[in-house]
């Protein structure tokens, strides 16, 4: 089993957040993120960078 989260903006501080039972991952974005538009299992968060959309995608194996 996988649980995994990405942020709803701000910050920057997880991003990402992934565990099992191994352990935990926890990933940062270097800024501030915009509130990210969902489109099924992506997270498009708009204009990260100038013309550049950051998209996360969740899976099965996350």
């Amino acid at each position: 089993m996988v649980d995994l989260s990405f942020s709803g903006g701000g910050d920057g501080s997880g991003m990402i957040r992934r565990a099992n039972y191994d352990g935990s991952l926890h990933l940062h974005w270097p800024g501030r993120l915009p509130q990210p538009r969902l489109e099924g299992a992506k997270a498009v968060y708009p204009e990260v960078l100038d013309g550049v959309d950051l998209v996360l995608i969740a899976t099965a194996e996350g």
